[in-house]
């Protein structure tokens, strides 16, 4: 078990291929395009990882759940069930880094140096 930030103790599920400099740099870049689009730092995280993360959209019958953690978040009016970033592999973090920068540029915000 781990201590986890929040509080308390967790079981350990961090992806170790992942380095912690870039899940801080994504929750860096998180921030700068929830300021930009005036979004809760939550909802935007949440709208990052449905587009341009791993995620999969809730089918109500159909729905068979992923085998990697994650949570059900609403995004646009849909269900879906997004990957936790905490388990996210060094190629998916390095993807969601990039299209995070992109849409900070897209929605007229300056990407943090």
């Amino acid at each position: 078990m781990i201590r986890c930030p929040l509080g308390g103790y967790c079981y350990k599920s961090r992806n170790e291929t992942r380095s912690e400099d870039s899940f801080e740099l994504f929750h860096v870049y998180r921030d700068a395009f929830a300021k930009w689009r005036g979004w809760s730092n939550v909802y935007a995280k949440n709208w990052l990882c449905v587009h341009h993360g791993v995620a999969v959209e809730y089918e109500p019958g159909k729905f068979v759940p992923p085998k990697w953690p994650g949570l059900f978040v609403e995004v646009d009016d849909w269900i879906h069930f997004r990957k936790s970033t905490l388990a996210y592999s060094k190629e998916e973090m390095a993807r969601l880094i990039d299209a995070t920068a992109l849409a900070i540029i897209e929605a007229g915000g300056e990407v943090p140096a």
